[in-house]
């Protein structure tokens, strides 16, 4: 919130200084004004239209709120100006797979991973692809890879416990997902797994505690 007022001060002295609109949509984003951050990005991305740094920035924001067909337009668009960027194509890979386009999203991803045998987040993506095709022995295999590469990712934790559930292994689950919540007590899909986790146990009124937090 210090930041956003520091900001605020540069761009009413320079409303064209883009480095400041650019760290003020990103301060933004960090307290959750996503709106806002996007109307600063509006104004960067005016100011450098051939900037593929910028587009992707936009396609995170999108994703956050959720606006997926927006967000796909976005990576595309920072593609086009950078086709080298793998960080790219496992994000708007990751929004296809959202967007129900799971075998374009699985051919792109599976793309990354010929160039990149250890790109984390394009085996984490296809893991909940094959999740989502009741592959099971499949994501898990998939995710453990994530994992060997960065271990103490929460969101890779917390979807190997999903994966678990769908096997009903509910002791090694409950691990994933306490461990997920322990290194980011903020991902509230890990509290919907620990819903779902109590909800497979009979605990129904832990499931809907969980659920609503």
């Amino acid at each position: 919130y210090e930041a956003i007022q520091d900001y605020n001060q540069a761009i009413a002295i320079d409303p064209d200084y883009a480095d400041a609109l650019f760290n003020r949509a990103y301060a933004y984003e960090q307290v959750g004004r996503i709106d806002d951050a996007l109307v600063d990005i509006s104004y960067v991305k005016n100011m450098f239209p051939d900037s593929a740094y910028v587009y992707f920035y936009e396609g995170i924001l999108l994703a956050n709120k959720k606006s997926f067909d927006a967000g796909i337009e976005a990576f595309e668009k920072a593609l086009q100006l950078d086709g080298s960027n793998p960080e790219t194509k496992v994000n708007l890979a990751t929004l296809k797979f959202y967007n129900g386009e799971i075998s374009d999203a699985k051919s792109r991803l599976e793309e990354v991973l010929r160039n990149d045998p250890e790109d984390a987040n394009a085996l984490n993506t296809l893991s909940q692809i094959a999740l989502e095709q009741n592959r099971l022995a499949e994501a898990l295999k998939l995710i453990n890879k994530a994992l060997q590469i960065v271990p103490n990712e929460p969101y890779f934790v917390n979807n190997r416990g999903q994966i678990y559930l769908a096997m009903d292994s509910l002791g090694l689950a409950g691990d994933d997902i306490n461990r997920s919540i322990l290194i980011n007590p903020k991902n509230a899909w890990a509290y919907r797994n620990k819903g779902i986790y109590y909800a497979k146990k009979g605990q129904f009124e832990d499931a809907v505690r969980l659920y609503n937090e």
